[in-house]
């Protein structure tokens, strides 16, 4: 499963906190993870941070995740499993 609310909320720049799990764990650089309840408790004494810097690298991240870039990178891999066939 890939959590397509979290693209949303990084895309307005604001601190996103998350399950841990292997789909998060992707995104890790940009999220405050958690594994347990007490977890958030302790995150939130701390400081949060957004997740972007600067404008010009939440823009990257959005160019390098938009729907077309995905697509792209499937049709990459269905190129690549087609001459894997052949």
């Amino acid at each position: 499963i890939n959590p397509v609310k979290i693209y949303e909320y990084l895309f307005m720049n604001v601190p996103v906190l998350a399950v841990k799990s292997t789909e998060t764990e992707v995104l890790k650089k940009y999220l405050i993870l958690y594994e347990k309840n007490m977890d958030i408790c302790q995150l939130l004494r701390g400081e949060i941070k957004r997740p972007f810097s600067s404008n010009e690298e939440r823009v990257a991240f959005i160019e390098n995740n938009s729907w077309d870039n995905r697509i792209q990178q499937i049709e990459e891999i269905l190129n690549t499993m087609e001459e894997w066939k052949r």
